[in-house]
């Protein structure tokens, strides 16, 4: 093979990287775009309109603002990863690119954590107003605040492991963002995560569902 094969197949290549590139960054950018208006509009919508201020629509606007955050976040994240143009990554500096890595992979975790936990207090909400139409009184504006701050707070914290053991990895040409946290560990954590944050609500949901359908 001559040097000018070669050559064409270099070229063919970066052509094929830059165009997969471009279409990915096109995707990526009118779905962000989508799901930023989007929750915009239900936080908009909710402040400028008191008869939606009703408890169990703060916990959807508590959905809305942790997928705001998560998408704003995530686009470091694949501009790191150098999803946004053929080769390496757009942030030379390799301490900004480990700061925006950890916070896209944190705040990715983060969001799906608070997303399922106000799923589980929207159940909690309408099962206690179904069943217990009089408890609802004593539900005061207090409560609800101390549940949407553990339902931040909760995730902020069990899913630090996600913030300190993410970097920034080189393979040739291209750079990844990748939790580095050994096998077993990975392994143990995500099993956890797994019981508390996802089987533990199914449960829930499975028990006051029914109870709340015969009301």
């Amino acid at each position: 093979m001559n040097n000018s094969s070669v050559g064409d197949s270099m070229n063919q290549a970066k052509c094929s990287a830059s165009g997969v590139s471009t279409a990915f960054t096109v995707a990526l950018s009118v779905v962000s775009f989508l799901a930023i208006t989007g929750n915009l509009l239900v936080i908009t919508t909710f402040i400028k309109t008191p008869n939606l201020k009703i408890s169990s629509n703060y916990y959807i606007v508590n959905m809305a603002v942790s997928d705001l955050i998560c998408v704003s976040l995530n686009w470091p994240l694949y501009a790191t990863e150098g999803m946004l143009k053929a080769c390496g990554s757009l942030f030379a500096d390799p301490t900004l690119a480990t700061l925006f890595c950890k916070l896209g992979i944190y705040s990715r975790a983060v969001s799906y954590v608070v997303s399922i936990l106000s799923l589980v207090l929207i159940l909690v909400d309408r099962f206690v107003a179904i069943v217990f139409p009089l408890r609802t009184l004593n539900l005061t504006a207090r409560t609800r605040k101390m549940f949407l701050f553990l339902s931040w707070f909760l995730p902020l914290l069990s899913v630090v492991p996600f913030f300190v053991h993410s970097e920034v990895i080189k393979i040739e040409q291209n750079t990844f963002c990748r939790n580095t946290m050994s096998d077993l560990a990975l392994k143990i954590y995500h099993f956890l995560s797994f019981i508390l944050f996802y089987c533990t609500p199914l449960i829930l949901t499975l028990v006051l569902y029914p109870l709340i359908m015969k009301h």
